[in-house]
C-alpha cells in the first residue's frame, strides 16, 4: 500500500489514509509524508463528513469499514457510490476452506466459517447498490475467479479490472548478476502457512544437499512463523545455510537481495507474489510452482517454473541452472523484465490513477 500512495504522490496526487479497525485507538499522525487518520471508525465518518474528496479508493472492502462509510454517505437508495473504487486483495473475499491449514482450533475454524456468510451476504449487498462503487479492481485474474467463486457473486465485466500490485522498481533495482550468483538462493517470505509451501522449499534444499553441487551452495533463510522450524530442523548444522528468524525492513530487502541469484519461492497460494516479483526486479532468478495466479506472472524464460508439489523438479531446474551460467543469466535479465512490464508503476499506478479520474498534478 505505501509503495503505491507514494507513487501517486510521485504524479502530484494528495493522499489521505484512513483506517478503521475495532482494536486501533484515534491517532493522526504523518508516516514518510503521507497523512494517516487512524481509529474504530467514528472518526473516518467523521472525515467524510467534512471533507469533500475528489475520489475514494477502498482497500480490503469488508463489512465493517462499508458501516463507517455509510454512516457518512448513507444507505441505499439514496447514496451515491460512483466516485469509488474498491481495490480487492483476497483475504477479505476469501472462503474459509483456503486458509484452514492456519487454523489452530476447532472454534477458530468454525469463527472462520461463519465470517465467510458474513463477507459473502456483503458483497451481494455492495454488488446490488443503485449507484454502487465505479470499479472493482483485482490484482489477478485469478483472485478474481476465487472472488466470485468463493463469495458466491459475479462482478460485471464492464466494472471489473484487473491491475497487479505495483513493484517499486527504483527501489528494487536491477543490476546485472555475476555468474556464480547461481550457487546463491534466497528464501525471504513468511513461513506461518503452508500456502507459502515452506516444507516444499525443504525437500528441494534437501535433493540438492544430496547432490555433487552442495559444497559450492550458499542459501539463506529469512522469515518467522509456525513453520519455520522446518528449517531449523533440517539445516541449522550445515555452515553454508543462513538461518535468520525474523522479518526486515522494506528498504533493506534489496540490499540482501542483490547478494543472491535464486529466489527459492514455492507456492500452494498466492494472488499475485509480491515478494517474488519485488526479488525478480532485482534480478533473481525464481523457482516457483504452477499454481493459484503464478503462471500469469511468470515463465519458463524467467524462472523455474514447475508443476504443483514437486520439489524434486524445483531442486532439478536449480541444479540446470547450476550447470548453465549462461541460462541463469538469460533468466535473471528476463525476470527483471517481466516485472518491469507488468507491474511497473506505467502498468498499475497510472491505470488506477485513471480508473479514480486523477490527473497528474491533482
Amino acid at each position: 500500500m505505501h509503495r503505491r500512495i507514494k507513487a501517486y504522490q510521485a504524479r502530484g496526487v494528495n493522499v489521505v489514509v484512513a483506517i478503521a479497525n475495532p482494536n486501533l485507538a484515534l491517532e493522526i499522525r504523518e508516516y514518510d509524508g503521507v497523512k494517516v487518520l487512524s481509529g474504530k471508525g467514528a472518526q473516518l465518518t467523521a472525515l467524510l463528513k467534512t471533507v469533500s474528496f475528489a475520489s475514494y479508493a477502498v482497500h480490503f472492502p469488508t463489512r465493517y469499514l462499508w458501516t463507517w462509510i455509510e454512516a457518512a454517505y448513507g444507505a441505499a437508495p439514496k447514496a451515491d457510490y460512483s466516485r469509488w473504487v474498491m481495490f480487492i486483495h483476497g483475504f477479505e473475499s476469501r472462503r474459509w476452506i483456503r486458509s484452514a491449514d492456519s487454523f489452530p482450533t476447532d472454534a477458530v475454524r468454525q469463527k472462520n466459517i461463519e465470517a465467510t456468510f458474513y463477507k459473502q451476504a456483503f458483497f451481494r449487498d455492495l454488488l446490488a447498490l443503485k449507484n454502487g462503487p465505479s470499479s472493482f479492481v483485482f490484482v489477478s485474474e485469478f483472485l478474481r475467479e476465487c472472488a466470485e467463486l468463493d463469495m458466491e457473486v459475479t462482478f460485471p465485466d464492464e466494472r471489473t479490472h484487473i491491475i497487479h500490485n505495483v513493484i517499486d522498481t527504483d527501489l528494487f533495482s536491477y543490476q546485472p548478476k555475476d555468474p556464480e550468483q547461481r550457487f546463491r538462493i534466497l528464501w525471504l517470505r513468511s513461513a506461518g502457512t503452508m500456502s507459502y509451501a515452506p516444507d516444499l522449499a525443504v525437500r528441494a534444499l534437501k535433493i540438492i544437499k544430496q547432490s555433487a553441487w552442495w559444497d559450492r551452495v550458499e542459501v539463506a533463510i529469512y522469515g518467522d512463523g509456525q513453520h519455520f522450524q522446518l528449517f531449523e530442523d533440517e539445516f541449522a548444522s550445515d555452515s553454508n545455510v543462513r538461518l535468520h528468524r525474523g522479518f526486515l525492513n522494506q528498504q533493506d530487502i534489496p540490499t540482501i537481495q542483490r547478494d543472491y541469484g535464486i529466489y527459492l519461492t514455492p507456492t500452494r497460494f498466492d494472488t499475485q507474489g509480491v515478494g517474488r516479483d519485488e526479488a525478480m526486479a532485482v534480478g533473481l532468478v525464481p523457482v516457483t510452482n504452477k499454481a493459484a495466479a503464478i503462471p500469469e506472472f511468470v515463465d519458463e524464460k524467467c524462472a523455474v517454473l514447475v508443476d504443483p508439489e514437486d520439489a524434486a523438479s524445483m531442486a532439478a531446474g536449480m541444479i540446470e541452472l547450476f550447470e548453465n551460467p549462461d541460462v541463469f543469466l538469460e533468466k535473471s535479465a528476463a525476470a527483471a523484465r517481466q516485472v518491469r512490464a507488468l507491474s511497473g508503476p506505467a502498468s498499475t499506478v497510472d491505470r488506477e490513477l485513471k480508473l479514480l479520474q486523477l490527473k497528474s498534478g491533482f
